[in-house]
């Protein structure tokens, strides 16, 4: 019987060994429960956010919108036109006006005596070197003719409509010189907007508060022309 119970108690022992010397069983990780669309934050889609207020700058509409009603009429012919810089771009305006169906003379060396007969006086500004070349004189002459003709215009209250349609390649050291008189002149204006896009008209216009109107190409200005010319 004393046998039995050391060779009982001896059994225990190894057995005791054993479990102490064996790894533990790992245990699985907690599983985080699945998150439900209940538990998630709304996500805030573009249709659900507001459409941003569209912003006008002063003095012009909106550049998105194309030429409408909201342009008013503030001229009538016959017009007189003349280059500010005696650029070819006169022409272009002529044409413009032509297809609106607006009487115009062009007159590329006007002076205050040809504004007689005429309703409106069209100032295109643009240098040209071959242009002053031809018509012999230089930068200083024709900015003081310019400058006598928009004063001439003002005393026999005769609007201005500036036009810029000569793009980037009517920018640049001459070209810049005979921009600021006809816009801070004018009572209106017409801009090819690649022209511009250091803002130096669109500064002096809307500092000024005068309307301007942004074309992309030269032709969209025969829809612009209608509408200030009431036609």
């Amino acid at each position: 019987m004393k046998k039995l119970t050391v060779f009982v108690l001896a059994l225990a022992m190894i057995l005791s060994l054993a479990a102490c010397g064996s790894d533990p069983v790992p245990t699985a990780p907690a599983t985080k429960p699945a998150q439900t669309s209940a538990d998630k934050p709304a996500e805030t889609t573009k249709a659900g956010q507001p459409a941003p207020a569209e912003t006008t700058e002063a003095g012009k509409p909106a550049e998105t919108a194309a030429p409408g009603t909201d342009i008013p009429v503030l001229f009538q012919g016959p017009a007189l036109v003349t280059t500010a810089g005696q650029s070819a771009d006169g022409t272009v305006a002529e044409t413009l006006l032509i297809r609106a169906g607006v009487e115009c003379d062009v007159v590329g060396m006007a002076g205050p005596d040809d504004l007689a007969g005429h309703s409106c006086l069209v100032l295109v500004a643009g240098g040209s070197s071959k242009g002053l070349g031809q018509a012999g004189i230089k930068e200083e002459q024709e900015l003081a003719r310019v400058r006598e003709l928009i004063d001439a215009a003002k005393a026999q209250n005769i609007p201005i409509l500036a036009m810029h349609v000569g793009g980037t390649t009517r920018r640049g050291n001459l070209s810049d010189k005979f921009i600021p008189d006809a816009m801070e002149c004018c009572n209106a204006a017409i801009i090819v907007q690649e022209g511009d896009e250091d803002g130096l008209m669109k500064n002096i216009l809307e500092k000024n508060g005068t309307p301007y109107y942004y074309i992309e190409k030269q032709k969209d200005g025969t829809a612009v022309v209608k509408q200030l010319f009431g036609k």
